[in-house]
């Protein structure tokens, strides 16, 4: 199947590490739909990615957060696109410095927890149905290193966040060895110590 030929959907799409992987799938001639609760954060998208590449680019308003939300955009982005060949997730928030432990809450750990580990949870269950049973088909977790040490301190909630997701990529790929479809996980590293400097 050519690149042309492929639906991903970018989960986390409208974020700062996934609009990079959606103009890069873009600028390689796929097709590619992000769903997002925020419409600003879609428009930002939509010009961020090249201009020649816009009409590939299939946005939809929806929150993949919670079971209801993302049946609701499941169901639009299917309305819209058809079918999904490939899933990239890549959802959550790309840095978090809220100070040590004994400093945060517990509505601060909820918040990290929820949207870390519970987001990409409710959006696996919900979409992951759509390219499971075929082998042509991918679904993609986009890992960091933020759940394998703490990266510099106060920053253990963004650690303890990361380290749940990267247990529950772990545990599918060892849950579903035999699935059809291709289960992956990319795990993006880099030197966060050079903020210090």
């Amino acid at each position: 199947m050519s690149n042309s030929d492929r639906v991903v959907l970018a989960l986390g799409g409208a974020g700062t590490v996934g609009s990079g992987i959606v103009k890069a799938l873009l600028d390689k001639g796929f097709k590619v739909a992000v769903i997002s609760r925020d419409n600003s954060r879609l428009e930002r998208l939509k010009s961020f990615v090249s201009p020649k590449t816009k009409d590939n680019l299939t946005t939809i308003v929806g929150n993949v957060g919670s079971e209801e939300g993302a049946e609701e955009a499941k169901q639009a982005l299917l309305k819209e696109v058809g079918k999904v060949t490939d899933i990239v997730s890549s959802l959550g928030f790309s840095w978090w410095q809220g100070g040590p432990p004994h400093t945060q809450s517990l509505k601060d750990l909820n918040w990290v927890t929820e949207t870390l580990l519970f987001s990409t949870f409710v959006s696996w269950k919900a979409f992951f149905p759509l390219v499971r049973d075929d082998s042509s088909r991918t679904y993609t977790f986009i890992t960091g290193g933020a759940g394998e040490k703490l990266l510099m301190p106060g920053t253990g909630f963004l650690t303890i966040g990361a380290a749940s997701t990267l247990a529950f990529c772990q545990v599918l790929r060892e849950e579903y060895p035999e699935v059809p479809c291709k289960l992956n996980q990319v795990r993006l590293r880099w030197d966060y110590t050079a903020r210090l400097k």
